[in-house]
């Protein structure tokens, strides 16, 4: 009974110097999202420079998570948290270094190894020590640490470097990123049964060819894009169509129910079901879109729709991503949630470059109706659709 309970008590400890570690990765991961657009301004570059920039970032990532993400379940999952946090620590000298933007540009494909490696396997590490049947509630205080770090990095981030310039920024990061890896190395991480013989390649091919699994990346697919619509574009309407407020307030809205979305969604769908929380949460987030296109007409929507969209990203992905800890073993893991996200960070790409598109056609009040409508419609879809996962399907998860 003492060892059992000695057990428990390192689990927790492991669990909260995770998240500690955690949080401060999350804030250089999103301070950099925020602040590196203005720094290539800074060196002499351009707005299409700073695009082609954060694409090549996503790009990179997507493609080095074919290896990384089948890495966490051959090798463990502290091995890439190590690799990502490490580079994340490092990546900002090699921003105070970079002295044009194409320097700074090497710099972010450097750093997109920590993307490809961090987010994924820290989502299976939390699964690996959550109880089972807590498994949703553990990620959604995951979800929480992220939504965190957006709320309170940015912000922290411009205030530095509004008083102490971009290079104290780069060496806090620095500082913030070697106490994380310094916690990560005392994270004692469960042990795995994984095969000498898994190779990453044939890891991904298994994950891809699970139907029970198809459904959820759908799913995420769909949200994405909408997301990758609000990131882009919701400031910047704002901003032409109501002088009165402040456009990044919705933001605020944004990340102030997402955080409760995170609490909450992940212990909801522990108790009644991941399908009744995900596909309710893709269409309050089309919803959400659908009211942002009234702010013209009533400016206090602003606040309506920062809330429904925050409440159905934030809640849909924790419940999401429990969905899929449920249908895989735990030697596939690392994988399936590599292929999670990047399937995030390619539709939130391609949203706003299809919402952009049709913004320039007719405009970005009709495209948030349109983009909205589209997701209400195809989520009650996939939601009525006749269940297609036989006993076939079911018998290949996990295989």
């Amino acid at each position: 009974m003492e060892q059992w309970k000695l057990k428990l008590k390192e689990s927790y400890s492991s669990l909260i110097m995770f998240f500690i570690a955690a949080y401060m990765v999350f804030v250089i991961f999103f301070t950099s999202l925020t602040i590196l657009p203005m720094y290539v301004i800074e060196l002499g570059g351009n707005e299409f420079d700073s695009g082609l920039q954060t694409t090549l970032f996503f790009i990179f990532a997507v493609i080095l998570r074919f290896y990384f993400g089948p890495l966490a379940d051959s090798k463990g999952r502290k091995l890439p948290l190590l690799i990502g946090t490490f580079v994340f620590a490092t990546s900002g000298l090699f921003f105070m270094l970079s002295s044009e933007v194409w320097h700074l540009t090497l710099a972010r494909l450097y750093q997109s190894i920590a993307l490809a490696t961090f987010l994924s396997s820290g989502s299976s590490l939390v699964a690996d020590m959550a109880p089972l049947k807590s498994r949703g509630t553990y990620i959604g205080m995951y979800r929480l640490i992220i939504t965190l770090g957006v709320l309170t990095g940015p912000v922290s981030a411009l205030e530095v470097i509004k008083n102490h310039g971009y290079n104290y920024w780069f060496v806090l990061t620095f500082i913030g990123g070697i106490i994380a890896l310094g916690l990560i190395m005392l994270v004692k991480a469960p042990p795995l049964a994984v095969s000498a013989n898994t190779r990453f390649m044939n890891s991904i091919y298994t994950v891809f060819k699970n139907r029970a699994l198809w459904p959820i990346y759908a799913g995420l697919a769909l949200t994405s894009i909408c997301y990758g619509a609000i990131l882009t574009f919701a400031s910047l309407y704002i901003s032409q169509v109501s002088e009165a407020v402040n456009p990044g307030i919705y933001f605020t809205y944004f990340g102030i129910s997402g955080v409760l979305a995170n609490i909450s969604a992940g212990y909801l769908s522990d108790r009644y079901g991941r399908e009744a929380i995900v596909w309710p949460a893709a269409i309050i987030l089309g919803v959400g879109l659908i009211v942002l296109a009234f702010v013209p007409i009533v400016p206090a929507t602003i606040i309506i729709s920062g809330l429904l969209t925050g409440i159905g990203w934030s809640g849909g992905i924790a419940a999401f991503i429990a969905w899929l800890i449920d249908l895989i073993e735990d030697k596939m893991r690392g994988t399936v949630l590599s292929i999670q996200e990047s399937i995030i960070d390619t539709f939130v790409a391609l949203g706003s470059l299809v919402f952009g598109t049709l913004a320039a056609i007719i405009g970005m009040q009709f495209s948030f109706v349109v983009t909205g409508s589209s997701i209400v419609v195809i989520t009650v879809i996939l939601l009525l659709a006749p269940k297609r996962c036989d006993s076939k399907a079911q018998n290949e998860v996990g295989r």
